[in-house]
């Protein structure tokens, strides 16, 4: 029964480093959002020239 921890173990660790990488991926991609803006949301979103 020992190997049974063992599967369930390696499953855990990969399942974990899979949600960390999907966190970092999605921080990764708001913050080269956030860096093209070039100014506030309103003034982009409704057509103001800033």
């Amino acid at each position: 029964m020992g190997w049974v921890w063992t599967v369930r173990q390696t499953a855990s660790r990969l399942y974990l480093r899979i949600c960390v990488e999907k966190i970092r991926e999605g921080v990764r991609r708001r913050s080269v959002l956030n860096r093209v803006a070039g100014g506030p949301s309103v003034e982009r979103g409704f057509g103001f020239r800033a």
